[in-house]
């Protein structure tokens, strides 16, 4: 038998693992049906992510001594704009745009703390590194869910369901036969 969780945290586990899912499951879906990442999804993450960098970058430490973004932190803040300024090199060095935007989808949980960190203080109640690794995991596997979602879409939508929706319908789609 497990040691239960506190309530505090377990609320926290709730809201933590919501808002991720709801920030990167889009993008992850598309990845997988169009093998890309659509430039709305980039802009908001490059806005939310260039925004969080200049608030680490002007606050640095509280008075408490607690940093806003540590050094890997500014790194994942800071991909979205080096994948956004990509165009400047991306001829020469094409595999590392291939990278940057894998390192883009990976810079969203953090964005997502440095939101939650602010916003929702009660989201970083968790301290149990049980409920931290569960987060971890259902990050990553949502996005993996997504990601295949997005990649067999055939088995779960139509191609006029993309296109009712104002989308361009992906390849990989399932044309219904018209008589």
């Amino acid at each position: 038998m497990t040691k239960p969780f506190n309530s505090n945290e377990a609320g926290a586990f709730y809201l933590a693992t919501i808002a991720l899912a709801l920030a990167s499951w889009q993008v992850s879906f598309n990845l997988g049906a169009y093998g890309e990442i659509f430039y709305a999804d980039l802009m908001t993450l490059w806005i939310v992510s260039l925004a969080a960098l200049f608030g680490a970058l002007v606050v640095r430490r509280t008075k408490e001594g607690e940093s806003y973004a540590t050094w890997w932190g500014v790194i994942l803040l800071a991909t979205p704009t080096v994948l956004m300024t990509s165009a400047l090199w991306q001829t020469t060095l094409p595999w590392l745009v291939d990278l940057l935007e894998w390192g883009a989808l990976l810079s969203i949980p953090y964005v997502g703390f440095i939101l939650l960190s602010v916003s929702a203080q009660e989201a970083m109640e968790i301290k149990d590194r049980r409920l931290l690794i569960w987060l971890l995991v259902g990050f990553v596997s949502l996005n993996a869910v997504s990601y295949l979602a997005g990649a067999n879409n055939a088995l779960f939508f139509a191609c006029d369901d993309f296109v009712r929706a104002g989308d361009q319908a992906p390849m990989t789609c399932w044309r219904q036969l018209v008589n």
